[in-house]
């Protein structure tokens, strides 16, 4: 009986057949039993046992790629300084920023079809393993929609950009200014003019915009004017 049993497991069973619980080899064994943990297999239900190649490619869940992380978190900071600028519509992020964007949700989209495809099946395991993943797009999508609603991304650069604005603006009016700084704080300056009421206009730069321009002014009256918003004491963006 023993020998039938064992001539059944080796035509019936695939070489690399193991228990389920503890993972012994059960291919060409005389009982239809684990002799490490009792555990009973039938050799013709795959669902009885487990075979081990199957097991390592089940180890391997389909998560979104390390490079659509990377490729994220560079989206993140073209957005950071899209919603920090004083106008919005810059090439810098709703072109080269949104072409990321929608290869990154290309790598979540093909990654969640074969995952659910391989739950479907019984070929993935049931792991938590780097599933936070996952979070990674929603977060940002939904920090996206929070962001948009407020200015404070542009008060809180500017605010950090305060002290050098207030210097640049100064030197420029006392006469001092030289030439135009490249980097005013955390903004890059394209131009540096004063008008005929003393105010003095930092132009951006660096590509934001084409046709239309955006910056900060600075009044030493404290006064709006034309000025879009006023962003601190004596200092206003303008579109």
């Amino acid at each position: 009986m023993n020998h039938q049993t064992r001539l059944a497991n080796e035509e019936m069973m695939p070489e690399d057949a193991i228990c389920r619980l503890c993972k012994y080899p059960l291919h060409s064994l005389s009982e239809n039993a684990c002799p490490e943990c009792g555990t009973e297999f039938v050799p013709n239900d795959k669902k009885t046992f487990t075979v081990s190649s199957e097991l390592s490619r089940r180890k391997r869940p389909h998560l979104p790629s390390r490079w659509s992380l990377w490729l994220l978190g560079i989206v993140l900071l073209l957005w950071l300084n899209e919603i920090s600028m004083p106008m919005q519509g810059g090439l810098l992020f709703w072109g080269v920023g949104l072409l990321m964007l929608l290869i990154i949700l290309m790598n979540y989209v093909s990654r969640g079809f074969t995952e659910l495809v391989d739950w479907r099946d019984g070929k993935r395991l049931n792991t938590k393993q780097h599933t936070w993943r996952w979070l990674a797009l929603p977060c940002f999508i939904l920090f996206m929609m929070l962001s948009s609603l407020s200015d404070w991304p542009l008060k809180l650069r500017f605010y950090l950009s305060k002290t050098a604005f207030d210097n640049a603006a100064k030197k420029f009016v006392s006469g001092n200014g030289g030439a135009t700084p490249q980097w005013v704080g955390l903004y890059r300056v394209k131009s540096v003019s004063q008008g005929y009421s003393g105010e003095v206009n930092f132009e951006l730069g660096m590509g934001y915009q084409i046709f239309d321009t955006c910056g900060f002014q600075y009044r030493a009256g404290d006064v709006g004017g034309w000025v879009e918003k006023k962003v601190a004491p004596q200092w206003y963006s303008f579109e």
